[in-house]
């Protein structure tokens, strides 16, 4: 019966169609909540309205992801945002600015159709990246993706975001993450080199206790945050 189905198809789409369908089908019968790349919908693909689309392609001038976000949530279905995101490219300068002034809510829909939006997924491609580099990488660019996906819509900008990026790459210094400069900043050198401090508390006696304080910090990447 499959082989003859297959047989039966003459364009792509259908090939896309019946591999969705067969995967989506597959999920829901073991209890999954399907979440799936935006791309079977370019293809003519017409998911149910409980599965939730991620958008990944744009993110260029050539190819703004804008209209793959919005025909995605015209079309009724929950966004999630990974086009502009993605920690991977380099370049020169303040880069984290770009991942701060990306958007996921487009001026031109309406508060119901908002509510679609569900956030965004920072991302990281690891064709040039190992244990090396991967916490440079993601440290503390993730930082500017989790603000803009938690705050309202232009309640801040880069130059409010600014130094408080900056403290919390210091922040992440002291606590030994190797973060990345985020502008030409600076850190005490205890932060900057991953000294721990010595903190003198004198308690007006003339005696003093000489505290040592030794944290560990489990990284934590948002993926998903719900706007209201």
């Amino acid at each position: 019966m499959f082989i003859l189905e297959w047989m039966s198809f003459t364009e792509m789409k259908e090939v896309q169609q019946y591999y969705t369908r067969r995967v989506l089908e597959n999920l829901k019968n073991i209890g999954g909540h399907p979440i799936i790349w935006h791309d079977p919908i370019e293809f003519g693909v017409v998911p149910e309205k409980d599965v939730i689309l991620q958008v990944w392609k744009g993110g260029s001038e050539d190819d703004p992801w804008e209209p793959y976000m919005e025909r995605a949530i015209k079309g009724g279905y929950q966004v999630l945002l990974s086009s502009c995101w993605y920690l991977n490219y380099i370049n020169y300068g303040e880069s984290w600015k770009a991942y701060y002034e990306c958007e996921p809510i487009l001026p031109n829909i309406t508060s119901e159709e908002a509510q679609l939006v569900l956030g965004g997924e920072a991302a990281l491609w690891a064709e040039y990246v190992d244990a090396t580099n991967i916490i440079p990488r993601l440290f503390p660019f993730v930082g500017a993706v989790a603000e803009r996906l938690w705050s309202p819509v232009n309640s801040s900008t880069t130059a409010d975001a600014k130094h408080r990026l900056d403290e919390h790459r210091c922040r992440l210094l002291w606590r030994g993450v190797p973060a990345q400069p985020i502008y030409n900043g600076y850190c005490h050198g205890s932060e900057k080199y991953g000294v721990l401090p010595r903190v003198n508390v004198s308690y007006g006696s003339g005696s003093k206790a000489s505290i040592t304080v030794s944290l560990i910090m489990g990284a934590l990447l948002v993926s998903v945050l719900s706007r209201m």
